[in-house]
């Protein structure tokens, strides 16, 4: 099975088991998937970055550059580094909250 396959699996899983599904934020949606389990949620670096993106899109530059930099902790405590355009992103919203200063 292909990831995609596996993205539409958890997709169809989630509409069946709840039908407002589609109304949550990504970050959300990503937690209701782990079941609310929070502890879980705040050791994975992609659940982190979710958020942190989420947060962004949001217009939180400020809230999403914290989150984006947990997960950035997180990936190099797992892996012993962090991808560089985790990295970037976090440049990105930085420069963005130093303009709009």
């Amino acid at each position: 099975m292909t990831p995609k396959y596996s993205a539409i699996d958890i997709l169809l899983w989630l509409v069946l088991t709840d039908p407002d599904v589609l109304r949550l934020k990504p970050a959300t949606l990503v937690l209701r998937i782990l079941d609310n389990d929070k502890t879980h949620f705040y050791n994975c670096w992609k659940c982190l970055t979710i958020f942190g993106m989420s947060a962004l899109m949001r217009g939180s530059l400020k809230g999403g550059v914290k989150v984006l930099q947990a997960a950035v902790n997180v990936a190099i405590r797992d892996t012993g580094s962090a991808p560089e355009w985790l990295k970037s992103r976090i440049e990105i919203a930085q420069r963005a909250m130093r303009r709009n200063w």
